[in-house]
């Protein structure tokens, strides 16, 4: 669903305008200081979570509450607007 949003996106502002965390993060650069950067260059954030982050999966917590998750800190830089 994330994808179908981006590509919907892109058709209308272009791709160089639309960023999604999972097609534009380098392999081996430091995920807080990118998301921190291309979060404070964009204008609108639309975080797109699924039930399975905020509900527990069978005995175990759910992603929300884990400190280290990639989902909940991109949410809490983007809330916070501090670098991590």
């Amino acid at each position: 669903m994330a994808g179908r949003i981006r590509d919907r996106l892109a058709m209308h502002y272009g791709s160089r305008a639309v960023y999604m965390d999972v097609d534009d993060i380098p392999f081996g650069t430091d995920f807080r200081r990118h998301i921190n950067s291309a979060l404070n260059e964009g204008d609108v954030v639309i975080a797109v979570i699924g039930p399975k982050w905020i509900g527990g999966v069978r005995g175990r917590k759910a992603r929300i509450f884990d400190e280290t998750d990639p989902v909940r800190v991109e949410i809490e830089t983007h809330c916070s607007g501090e670098s991590p």
